[in-house]
């Protein structure tokens, strides 16, 4: 039924103006519909990886200093004036096991080497998430040399030195690389 009333009256629907069902009242819209889909999603980092927000987090949290900034996207450490340092990506077995090596030595570390571009891509990569470059220092050198064995020479010249739960320290020219294997 159509009911005309001048503009300035108001309009009076008696069904309209019927008490509500009871029950939960919805004040919200209709859902809209989704939008289109922009592609694939992308690839998910695997559950034991950190976002670089979360791996810096744990460690800071933990005492433990990163001497750079985060790359930028896509940049080599090489290719940034002062150089960066990575940690996007890097497993959560390392930055455990890097807290762990410092609650266990009490001594100063600092994580000089992540996952940044730049990196050798032979056997375990920095990129895998696996390898950790830290700062050496004459407590941390004196704890990793007397809780590890040494196991010989890397290809590149590297000493090498294994801890009982497999972690591997190489110490090249101005850091140690450390390969850690989570156990």
């Amino acid at each position: 039924m159509n009911i005309i009333t001048p503009w300035n009256q108001p309009f009076l629907d008696k069904k309209a103006c019927q008490p509500a069902p009871a029950g939960p009242l919805s004040i919200l819209p209709p859902a809209l519909p989704s939008a289109p889909s922009p592609g694939p999603a992308a690839p998910t980092p695997a559950p034991s990886a950190l976002t670089a927000e979360d791996a810096r987090f744990k460690l800071q949290a933990a005492g433990i200093d990163i001497n750079k900034n985060e790359c930028p996207v896509g940049a080599s450490f090489q290719s940034v004036p002062g150089g960066c340092t990575s940690l996007g990506g890097v497993s959560r077995i390392a930055i455990d096991q890097v807290v762990w090596l410092k609650n266990s030595c009490q001594c100063a570390v600092s994580v000089s080497g992540g996952t940044e571009l730049g990196h050798a891509e032979v056997g375990i990569t920095h990129a895998s998430g696996l390898k950790l470059d830290l700062n050496p220092n004459s407590q941390l050198d004196a704890y990793i040399l007397k809780n590890t064995s040494y196991t010989g020479q890397r290809s590149d010249g590297a000493a090498q030195y294994r801890a009982s739960n497999g972690t591997i320290y190489a110490k090249e020219g101005n850091h140690w690389d450390v390969t850690f294997t989570g156990t």
